[in-house]
């Protein structure tokens, strides 16, 4: 538990994350005002980051990567999946 309450606190954006062996985990990251607007196929997930998105979250309703063109609004949580190194690189861009 101070494990996962440190990860947090290391990376605000961080809502929260599962850990899930071999040094992968999935994130949920609350999309920041600069974010806003973007899309999602635009964050360089596979090229620049080794990170694979799974979907977002916007209010209750789950949104899923999958469709081309989902853009993100300032709120949504983005949930990512890939190992721990390539999430905090791509968090401290935020």
């Amino acid at each position: 538990m101070g494990r996962h309450i440190a990860q947090m606190l290391n990376n605000p954006v961080v809502q929260d994350y599962v850990s899930l062996g071999n040094g992968y985990s999935v994130v949920n990251i609350v999309v920041p005002e600069g974010l806003a607007g973007r899309e999602v196929a635009s964050l360089g997930f596979g090229s620049t980051y080794d990170l694979r998105p799974l979907g977002v979250m916007r209010g209750t309703e789950f949104r899923s990567c999958e469709a081309d063109g989902m853009g993100l609004e300032a709120g949504d949580k983005l949930i990512l999946l890939g190992k721990r190194p390539e999430l905090r690189r791509f968090g401290d861009t935020l």
